[in-house]
């Protein structure tokens, strides 16, 4: 059953850890015959999302487009050149909503592993215009490399951050943005995804659902990489492609 909101997914960054590794962007890395950038787009396709955009680099349309082409589940994908991309992924954030226009966008790391149950969750919002999918047991992630979350009593966000001293979940990187794009104090040159969430966080319009339990990872470094082709991760993306077929 099809959702309301779109899927957009950030794919624009450097890859800067595991590049020199590859020898190439790490969105196309095989992961069980899979490429890692069609994870996250048949997740959301098995949630129910009908239309996503990937926003990327010029560079990379070609190889984006290809791509597509491997995913065992898609839903309508259209690939979306940005032009700040070198400005942070907030920028390809806030560029690609100013381009595709307001409404309810479930937005996603390029590079992460996670289940349609994620992206359920997070579609169905927590009352406020920033929704971010928080996880307060992570199994598959390096916490102290992962973005952390203070969450107070009714689901708001005290906190955010990788070097925050307490936290209450972890960040698993799909959120629901429920706006058009951001202006005035939350934007500047240079801007992580971070600093936008934290600053709507400090705005009191950013919350966090829930997502315990559903297992999720992401592939940033080549530990992460080695621990899902060959380590325990293995069998999350066997869960997760079961997922898909259910």
């Amino acid at each position: 059953m099809s959702v309301k909101v779109r899927g957009l997914l950030l794919a624009a960054g450097e890859s800067s850890r595991l590049r020199g590794v590859l020898g190439y962007v790490k969105i196309a890395v095989k992961i069980g015959g899979i490429p890692l950038m069609c994870f996250p787009i048949s997740s959301l396709a098995a949630a129910g999302v009908a239309e996503v955009y990937v926003a990327t680099r010029r560079s990379r349309v070609g190889l984006v487009r290809s791509l597509v082409g491997e995913c065992p589940l898609a839903p309508h994908v259209e690939v979306l050149e940005v032009e700040r991309w070198w400005a942070g992924n907030a920028w390809t954030l806030l560029e690609a909503l100013e381009e595709l226009g307001r409404g309810e966008w479930l937005v996603s790391m390029a590079d992460h592993i996670y289940t349609a149950g994620i992206a359920s969750a997070v579609a169905r919002g927590c009352g406020r215009p920033l929704c971010i999918g928080g996880d307060a047991k992570p199994g598959y992630v390096d916490v102290g490399e992962a973005t952390k979350i203070k969450a107070s009593g009714d689901g708001g966000i005290l906190a955010l951050g990788k070097g925050i001293p307490e936290w209450t979940h972890v960040d698993v990187g799909v959120h629901l943005h429920s706006w058009g794009p951001l202006t005035g104090p939350c934007t500047g040159p240079v801007l992580t995804l971070n600093d936008l969430n934290r600053c709507n966080a400090s705005h009191g319009l950013a919350g966090v659902v829930d997502v315990t339990g559903e297992p999720w990872t992401d592939v940033d470094t080549p530990e992460d990489l080695d621990f899902v082709l060959r380590g325990p991760g293995r069998a999350l993306v066997e869960e997760v492609v079961r997922g898909w077929r259910a």
